[in-house]
């Protein structure tokens, strides 16, 4: 439905778990692959190219475990922002005289997820009403923040797992009726004409917390929850789409299509009149905005809220440095870059793409064990270049380059192994051309995943010997097929081969590789025996030295 172009800046407000990010990344991805666009790109995709996804979460836990999530995507990483805002307050992302606005966001809102009762059915025990009309406040804002951000021309999907219409066809209504004809909805069947679904309604029914149908708003129901008193000619709610349970074999779902015509000319409270919803939803955000300023009474009742103390002229905050200034993403230090051309001996990879997220309340780059170099598309950098400190990103960009301990360089990390290869094809100095089968003995040498180089094979062990300390790109031939190989990383140490492969990647390259369970259970008992004839080696050193 958000039918993603191959330079559209995307938006997932609402973000994890994850699942609807992955979804936009790979939809941008298609658009990406090197092989398909045959322009000589080195890399998997096309990474210096504009187009990238910010995925946004409000919780901050929740934020980085949406990184985690979509972990499996890493080589699409480069096109992707991750985010920690309150949707409702999201920022404008570059500068104010030139800010970005989004081609396509997908506003999958908080809902009372009453739609997903099919797989949990225990909220049948505690839905009440009072769910939808207490978040449907919530609902509109990040809409209406999400029709600010949009690029005229630029397209909105609005959906929620729920099929009460106070969230959903509610909110509709009142984002065509607040923004005044600049935003359309469309009909989203169109698009897929072979999805089975029910049309939007048109009317409902409005209860109080007891289920009691309620005439018409008072002090406790504002008008937003009713149907429109003087919709706008053009409005056809039918146009929504409702997907019940026995439609897909599923959970309930609610989708709205929107395309955005015109800039959004009014302001905050311009909107008055019979059909308009008075506060709480009266509070539409249309231009930059500060998050400290979120009205707090919905996450902490008012009798319960505490005072604020008024700071007196000229102390100091006291929110901690960390908390103030978000981690920046600048240039990494010369001996971090340098090492590509000098260590590597790699020619035109594009360093300008490379970045260091630094800690939180810092802005200056640490050239330590704890910096990671990533790699960020084109359009990425635009963003991180030219954002705000009100701008919190908490990852971005694919893990590039990170410290080596053992020669005190800088080595390559795994999951950006195949940024690399066709770069060492023009230098193979620090490649190494493999079977699998090594590589499967050291997936189980120990903790460190390692081979003494006697047990090399002697052509292998001569170039082995010859390299100085520190990283290599191994090249995994899988078979005498032309083109079948993987790429893994591994270390040059003194007097042994190791495979720098983290313990939670091992499993997906052993799926890369096709290892079999016979074949890790034979590369075992080879360690075992080895680990065996070298103790009882050692044992008799051990013996022998008294006597001599």
């Amino acid at each position: 439905l958000l039918d993603i172009q191959p330079d559209d800046m995307c938006l997932d407000m609402c973000a994890s778990p994850g699942s609807k990010t992955a979804q936009m990344m790979v939809a941008l991805g298609r658009h990406k692959r090197a092989a398909a666009l045959a322009n000589g790109s080195p890399f998997p995709y096309d990474y210096l190219s504009d187009g990238f996804v910010v995925a946004n979460e409000l919780d901050t836990s929740r934020a980085n475990m949406l990184v985690h999530q979509v972990k499996r995507l890493r080589l699409l990483f480069p096109f992707a922002l991750f985010s920690n805002h309150d949707a409702r307050f999201f920022p404008e992302l570059g500068t104010t005289e030139a800010p970005v606005k989004f081609d396509k966001i997908l506003c999958d809102v908080v809902c009372s997820g009453d739609g997903t009762i099919r797989k949990s059915p225990f909220i049948f025990k505690i839905w009440t009403p009072r769910e939808a009309t207490k978040l449907q406040k919530t609902q509109v804002l990040i809409a209406m923040r999400a029709c600010y951000l949009l690029k005229v021309g630029g397209r909105m999907v609005y959906s929620t797992c729920s099929l009460n219409p106070i969230e959903n066809e509610a909110v509709v209504a009142q984002i065509l009726h607040r923004t005044n004809g600049a935003i359309k909805l469309v009909d989203g069947r169109s698009m897929l004409p072979n999805l089975q679904c029910d049309k939007g309604l048109t009317t409902w029914k409005v209860t109080d917390n007891k289920g009691n149908i309620l005439d018409g708003p008072n002090e406790n129901f504002h008008e937003a929850l009713w149907p429109l008193a003087d919709p706008p000619a053009d409005m056809d709610l039918t146009k929504c789409m409702r997907l019940m349970p026995n439609h897909c074999q599923g959970g309930g779902f609610f989708i709205a299509v929107f395309e955005k015509v015109a800039e959004i000319t009014h302001l905050k409270g311009d909107l008055k009149g019979k059909g308009a919803p008075k506060s709480p939803v009266d509070e539409t955000p249309t231009g930059d905005v500060d998050e400290t300023e979120d009205a707090s009474a919905e996450a902490v009742p008012e009798k319960k809220a505490r005072k604020e103390k008024p700071k007196k002229e000229g102390e100091e905050s006291k929110v901690p440095a960390a908390l103030r200034l978000p981690p920046q993403f600048v240039v990494p230090a010369a001996a971090q870059t340098e090492s590509i051309p000098k260590f590597f001996g790699l020619q035109n990879f594009p360093l300008q793409n490379l970045l260091v997220r630094t800690p939180p309340g810092e802005r200056e780059v640490r050239a330590d064990p704890t910096s990671n170099v990533i790699m960020v598309s084109n359009g990425v950098l635009k963003v991180l270049q030219s954002k705000s400190d009100k701008v919190r990103i908490v990852s971005a960009g694919l893990r590039t380059l990170a410290a080596e301990n053992l020669n005190g360089g800088w080595r390559i990390s795994y999951e950006a192994s195949s940024l690399f290869q066709k770069f060492f094809e023009k230098n193979d100095t620090r490649m190494l051309t493999v079977d699998r089968q090594l590589v499967i003995d050291l997936m189980v040498g120990g903790k460190l995943k390692e081979l003494p180089f006697g047990d090399l094979p002697d052509a292998l062990r001569e170039k082995v010997v010859a390299l100085e300390l520190g990283s290599l790109l191994y090249k995994i031939m899988l078979g005498d097929t032309k083109g079948s190989f993987v790429t893994a990383v591994g270390l040059r140490a003194r007097g042994r081969l190791q495979l720098l492969v983290d313990h939670e990647d091992i499993v997906e390259l052993q799926l890369r590789m096709g290892v079999t369970e016979e074949e890790l259970k034979a590369a075992t008992d080879r360690y075992t025996a080895r680990i065996a004839r070298e103790e009882a080696e050692r044992a008799a050193q051990a013996t022998s030295a008294p006597e001599q």
